[in-house]
């Protein structure tokens, strides 16, 4: 090789060599930036396992700590929330809500989650006939439909609900080891085309990227949300979900049977049962929003089963989300997003509450109008 061949090889290294290092630059400062504004590191043991019990995690009685980086106070049944005696009074009109992080509130301040907000809400157009709103939420996170059901049976329904109100979001259907250990394992088997495999793995090598690099978590769904402007689907997190609301996919079959259970039990408790359903994090315009699958899934089963349903994504079209996430590379709502799901809720539930009170009013009035039982004793 003469000379000139050599310091063109050179020059090639040195500049494919500058080309790199002006790329891992501002990636490393991005990368390193991100740390730095990423929540604290949690302090406290808020959560402890439950082998015995199939909500198999529940939080520890009396904890305080921080999760998420947000302060977490836990009364004596382990939930982020006041004390409340398990009976309640007469004008008094009790909400029990079931859900997960999103509902739970990670990141975001104990006052402002969307229950508290639905609660003040309510009370502030409470009707005649209801003296006092009490919501209480018995949301943990990473709890799924099915550990939702078993804290309904635990602990929802011996704190006597009027109402029980499920915060649905859609990770509800991916499953535990221990539940999918349950099924039975011809029930999760399937074929798949080479297509389907291939996209499949690229959605694993995401999902992994996400875990180890913030700056990727950071940029991954907004390059989605470009890409789905053009017209792009078919890879990523959110078609991984989208995927999972087939009707015959176990995690979608076990989180429907689980809520006909739940209704049941409110039913026989004698309590109104509705479900929540909460939008994806991110831009909520129709043309972009990527998990309208899951919306309609639901919307469908609740209609079939007679199941009332708020989809709250029908007043929030258009906001945003992914402006209110309580850090840069944390998705769950913040203050302000609790606030609108939270006002939401109340919009829709605020008929609900004045049908209820209008039955409770009619009821009353017919037993006091009754003539009075009179006993009749045996003659001789």
């Amino acid at each position: 090789m003469d000379r000139k061949s050599q310091r063109r090889g050179r020059e090639w290294i040195v500049s494919i060599a500058l080309v790199t290092v002006s790329l891992m630059l501002p990636l490393a400062a991005g990368e390193i930036l991100l740390r730095v504004l990423a929540s604290a590191p949690d302090i406290g043991k808020l959560f402890a396992e439950a082998p015995d019990s199939e909500v198999e995690s529940r939080g520890v009685a009396f904890a305080r700590g921080r999760y998420a980086g947000a302060p977490v106070v836990l009364n004596s049944l382990g939930m982020r929330e006041r004390e409340f005696a398990p009976a309640h009074g007469r004008g008094t009109f009790r909400i029990v809500v079931l859900g997960d992080s999103m509902s739970f509130g990670q990141g975001a301040p104990q006052e402002g989650v969307w229950p508290r907000v639905m609660e003040a809400k309510l009370a502030e157009a409470r009707p005649a006939g209801i003296d006092v709103i009490e919501v209480i939420n018995l949301s943990v996170p990473g709890y799924n439909t099915l550990q939702e059901l078993a804290q309904l049976r635990e602990v929802g329904l011996g704190l006597h609900p009027d109402l029980v109100v499920v915060g649905f979001f859609y990770n509800d259907v991916e499953l535990t080891p221990r539940q999918l250990a349950r099924l039975d394992p011809g029930s999760a088997a399937g074929t798949s085309s080479g297509a389907a495999d291939m996209r499949s793995s690229i959605n694993r090598a995401i999902t992994a990227l996400k875990g180890s690099s913030l700056l990727f978590a950071y940029l991954s769904p907004r390059i989605g949300a470009v890409f789905r402007r053009f017209g792009g689907k078919g890879f990523g997190q959110t078609e991984n979900y989208n995927a999972m609301y087939g009707a015959d996919m176990p995690g979608w079959v076990q989180a429907r049977n689980a809520l006909l259970e739940m209704k049941a039990l409110a039913a026989q408790a004698g309590s109104d049962f509705v479900v929540v359903v909460i939008p994806a994090m991110v831009n909520c315009a129709p043309q972009t929003y990527p998990m309208q699958k899951y919306h309609d899934a639901m919307s469908a089963f609740a209609h079939d089963n007679a199941i009332t349903h708020v989809d709250l994504l029908r007043q929030l079209r258009g906001i945003d989300f992914s402006r209110m996430w309580v850090s840069p590379t944390d998705g769950h709502p913040d203050a302000e997003a609790h606030r609108l799901l939270g006002e939401a809720a109340a919009r829709a539930l605020a008929a609900h509450l004045a049908t209820t009170a209008h039955v409770r009013h009619t009821r009353a009035t017919s037993a006091s109008n009754s003539p009075p039982l009179i006993l009749k004793t045996a003659t001789k």
